[in-house]
C-alpha cells in the first residue's frame, strides 16, 4: 500500500467512525468533522510513528510532586553540564527551560529518582537536532538531515554524552556519589542561553 493509499484509508476510516457516532448519539445533531484534502508528511509521519502524540520535548512535562523533591539544582551543576554540553557535543546548543525553570532538572523522592534535560542543536539554517535525555526513559532524539560524516560524528557525540550523563546522575541520585540537598542553594533565575548565530557543526573531533 502506498502514503497515498494509507492516507486515503485513515481518512475514510475517521470519517465512517465519525458518523457511526452521530447515529448513536440522541442528542442534537453535531456537524461532521472537515478533513483536510491532504496531509503533511510531516503529520502523516507523526500519526503512523508517534500515535498523533506530542513532540518528544513535551514529555519532559511530565508532572511530578515537587513538593516531595530532596534534592535541588544548583548554580555549579547547571554551568557544569551546559559547559560540558558544549564542548563535548557542540556550541550550537539552545537549552530547554524545565518545570523547574532550569536547563536541568532533579528529582528524589517517593516517586523514585530522576535528573532530565532537552534542547536542539543548529545543524544548519534549515535543520535542527531536537533532543531529550532522562535517566529513566533514556535519551531521545527528533531530527530531519542529511547524514553526513559530519552530522553522524554529532549524533555520535550526543549519545556518547548521554551516556556518561546518565552514569553519574544514577549514581549521584542513588547516593553512591555526593549530592546536594534540600539545603543547598538553588541556582537564580536566568534566561535560556541561545545558540551561536554562525551557521553550522563545529569541526569533527
Amino acid at each position: 500500500m502506498t502514503k497515498k493509499e494509507l492516507v486515503q484509508f485513515i481518512r475514510e476510516e475517521a470519517m465512517k467512525l465519525a458518523i457511526d457516532q452521530l447515529k448513536t448519539k440522541k442528542e442534537a445533531p453535531v456537524s461532521a468533522p472537515v478533513f483536510k484534502k491532504e496531509l503533511s508528511e510531516e503529520e502523516l509521519d507523526e500519526i503512523l510513528f508517534n500515535g498523533g502524540g506530542s513532540s518528544i520535548t513535551e514529555k519532559n512535562k511530565i508532572a511530578i510532586n515537587e513538593s516531595l523533591n530532596k534534592v535541588k539544582v544548583t548554580t555549579g551543576e547547571i554551568d557544569q553540564f551546559e559547559n560540558d554540553f558544549k564542548s563535548k557535543v557542540s556550541p550550537q546548543v539552545v537549552f530547554d527551560k524545565q518545570q523547574n525553570g532550569y536547563s536541568l532538572f532533579l528529582y528524589k523522592g517517593e516517586e523514585g529518582m530522576e535528573a532530565r534535560a532537552s534542547g536542539s542543536i543548529k545543524v544548519n539554517s534549515a535543520n535542527d537536532i531536537v533532543w531529550r535525555f532522562s535517566v529513566q526513559d533514556g535519551a531521545d532524539v527528533k531530527a530531519s538531515m542529511k547524514l553526513t560524516d559530519d552530522t553522524y560524528g554529532l549524533i555520535t557525540k550526543l549519545y556518547e554524552f548521554y551516556q556518561t550523563w546518565q552514569k553519574d546522575w544514577t549514581e549521584k541520585l542513588s547516593g553512591t556519589n555526593n549530592i546536594s540537598d534540600e539545603t543547598a542553594s538553588q541556582a537564580p533565575p536566568a534566561p535560556t542561553p541561545s545558540a551561536p548565530a554562525a551557521p553550522g557543526l563545529p569541526p569533527a573531533q
